[in-house]
């Protein structure tokens, strides 16, 4: 099936526009109608998704899906760290009001370490 233009293309393989513009340049196998960077672009949706496979063309080795995938599990992995961390970091600024609204002051011990002095 021929493609026309980068709003079709991106709608097929479920990507935004500008990546796939950015993906042009790893060799997504689109043609330009005329020569020049802001020229239309068409692809052949069976060798898009050969690319997209690691197939043979430019890209070839290059597997786009795998890629995608381990980029989101990396995504999914950070954000889950994140909110852990953000938990914590709550919990911690619940304890410190606790202990600064009861008058205690934080002090350093030789180490460098934090304790609270009654």
């Amino acid at each position: 099936m021929l493609l026309t233009g980068w709003k079709q293309i991106a709608q097929h393989l479920g990507y935004g526009v500008r990546t796939l513009q950015r993906w042009e340049y790893l060799g997504l196998p689109v043609r330009r109608v005329t020569r020049g960077p802001r020229s239309p672009v068409i692809a052949d949706s069976d060798v898009v998704d050969a690319w997209m496979r690691g197939g043979a063309g430019k890209g070839g080795g290059y597997n786009t899906w795998k890629n995608v995938r381990r980029s989101r599990e990396l995504r999914a992995a950070t954000q889950k760290a994140r909110e852990e961390l953000n938990m914590r970091l709550e919990v911690l600024r619940a304890e410190m009001a606790v202990l600064l609204g009861q008058g205690k002051k934080l002090r350093r011990d030789r180490d460098g370490k934090r304790f609270a002095n009654a």
